[in-house]
């Protein structure tokens, strides 16, 4: 029925069917025609509508799973104990009413033979993530076998190249792309391919949703996994990767919300969101403390929160190694900003201005170059007695900003402090 050979052979049992009707029945021949013609049209569009796929309800995480098997037998038996197990195991994890999870009827998956077409169809059907591939039925080493093939594919916002590799290569190593089942023990094994399945689909969906921006499911569904493992047997290799990735996984979403707060407080200089960076910060793995992002946040931390200059440097000192291989990269001219800045603080100018021309020296992002000068300026609203910032603030805007204008306003500046400008008159 699904194929158009299927419509061919019912729009001709239509034609003689009716058309055998109308003639006994004595109905004029034009009459006839067009009675035929109407029922062509209603089987014609019974047969399209019939062949069009579910679609994502709205407000859902579509999870779309098109597996094509040789037969019936064979379909019927993957979707009972691959397809089902695999919907309740989703359906019953936290958030699971999220999901719209459907499977594509045979007819469908039979038109899937590359990535390309299963794209193409995964946004037919407005799902985030699809689930591909072929069951079949083979001998090996004298006995029966079923062979599972599987691919994913998830949606997410435009993305790097570096990224889309990333993602690809979880997928590649996690999903069970290859499975060879025993017949005489299918169901277990069945099983624990569904629910391995899940793990790793929520993993990745996990990672889809941070990669869109949204942190707390991103962080749902890498918790969801993680209780999952929990109930696993961890000797499984694959399991063993999930378990050691999905704390750094949640740990960068702590860094991207530690970004994002301090992007706030640079905006505001809100207590609050100093308060949250702290909290953001202590949630992150060990192993990610050293990503330069994170040590450049706990630096700024170190400091606005209690002035702890040492802390900061200690911090910075961690970096020092990076920024030296790349002179550069957007990162030495930051570090060096905020190295600059510490030593001035605590009075010792010849090292801070060696940083600053390092940093005139580096590729500084002009959203750097504006969070540094309103930063200056925060720290001399706040302690106008560290008057010598006053000379960073001059020499940051002559030498990064080419500002010379400012930059001279900025080294006179400290002239109307009363003790400076009495003992620059001394002189």
């Amino acid at each position: 029925w699904y194929r158009k050979s299927g419509l061919a052979v019912a729009l001709v049992f239509i034609g003689f069917f009716i058309g055998g009707i109308l003639k006994t029945a004595g109905v004029p021949w034009d009459v006839t025609i067009g009675i035929l013609v109407a029922s062509w049209f209603v089987v014609w569009m019974w047969w399209h509508l019939s062949r069009r796929p579910p679609k994502t309800k709205k407000n859902h995480v579509g999870f779309v799973v098109s597996i094509h098997c040789e037969d019936d037998k064979e379909s019927k038996k993957v979707r009972q104990d691959f397809i089902i197990p695999l919907r309740q195991l989703l359906k019953h994890s936290n958030k699971g009413q999220l999901f719209h999870f459907f499977e594509l009827p045979q007819h469908l998956t039979s038109e899937i033979n590359d990535i390309g077409e299963a794209e193409e169809l995964r946004k037919k059907v407005r799902a985030h993530f699809m689930l591909y591939g072929r069951v079949r039925e083979r001998v090996l080493d004298g006995k029966e076998h079923h062979i599972i093939e599987l691919e994913g594919i998830v949606s997410h916002k435009p993305i790097s190249e570096k990224t889309q590799q990333f993602v690809a290569s979880e997928f590649a190593e996690l999903l069970p792309r290859r499975v060879n089942i025993l017949k005489e023990n299918d169901l277990l094994s069945f099983k624990f391919t569904s629910e391995w399945t899940v793990i790793v689909a929520e993993y990745i969906i996990g990672i889809a949703a941070a990669i869109s921006g949204d942190l707390d499911y991103a962080e749902v569904l890498y918790g969801n996994a993680l209780t999952k493992l929990e109930r696993q047997d961890q000797r499984f290799p694959i399991y063993d990767k999930l378990a050691k990735r999905i704390p750094i996984r949640i740990s960068e979403l702590y860094e991207a919300r530690a970004i994002k707060v301090h992007q706030k407080w640079s905006n505001t200089y809100d207590a609050k969101f100093i308060d949250q960076l702290g909290q953001y910060l202590d949630k992150i793995a060990e192993e990610r403390r050293a990503e330069p992002s994170v040590v450049l946040l706990s630096a700024i931390y170190a400091f606005v929160q209690n002035r702890d200059v040492q802390k900061a440097l200690k911090n910075l000192a961690k970096l020092k190694k990076i920024t030296k291989d790349s002179e550069k990269t957007n990162l030495a001219g930051a570090w060096n900003c905020s190295m600059a800045f510490l030593y001035a603080y605590n009075g010792n100018l010849n090292v801070a201005i060696r940083h600053y021309r390092k940093a005139a020296m580096a590729a500084v992002e002009p959203d750097i170059i504006a969070q540094v000068e309103s930063f200056l300026c925060w720290v001399l609203e706040k302690e106008p007695e560290k008057y010598q910032l006053y000379y960073c603030l001059g020499f940051f805007n002559w030498k990064i900003k080419g500002d010379v204008v400012q930059a001279e306003k900025d080294f006179r500046a400290p002239l109307k402090t009363p003790c400076l400008k009495e003992i620059c008159v001394s002189a």
